[in-house]
């Protein structure tokens, strides 16, 4: 498992220099990235030279979606965390959810923390699920 976490305030540059580098090395065959807000452009440029990455929306519903499958996951014992990702273990176990009116599931951390590492990880193992021959997968979730 490879994950890299870019300090807040990264140029959108360097990330998408890194996804590039990252496809050319490995070829990614199926990736999402959280192209939410200000991540249209980001996407955009990233997926015009790495087509196999795809753009997601993160609504109430697909995030229910997307945490569920990696929940089970997790479950079932079908993927092993890195015991040495204190942050990235410290994120899913301080992922919070509350019911919303109509009865989705709204999710959400601590004031001042956030939940990249674990977002890049579930946007990872749902592109899993996604794929026709098994490679290397790609989740990407930054605060732009």
């Amino acid at each position: 498992m490879y994950l890299k976490e870019f300090p807040l305030g990264t140029p959108y540059s360097a990330v998408i220099g890194a996804v590039k580098r990252l496809d050319a090395a490995y070829g990614f065959v199926c990736g999402y990235l959280d192209q939410t807000g200000v991540g249209e452009g980001p996407y955009e440029q990233i997926h015009q030279d790495v087509p196999t990455v795809r753009g997601i929306t993160l609504t109430l519903q697909s995030k229910e979606d997307i945490l569920g499958k990696l929940r089970l996951l997790m479950e079932n014992e079908l993927l092993t965390l890195p015991q040495d990702n204190q942050r990235l273990l410290t994120q899913i176990t301080n992922q919070q959810y509350e019911p919303t009116p109509t009865g989705s599931l709204k999710f959400k951390h601590p004031t001042g923390t956030n939940d990249d590492q674990l977002w890049a990880l579930a946007l990872a193992t749902y592109a899993s699920q996604h794929p026709r021959i098994p490679n290397t997968i790609i989740g990407v979730k930054t605060q732009w």
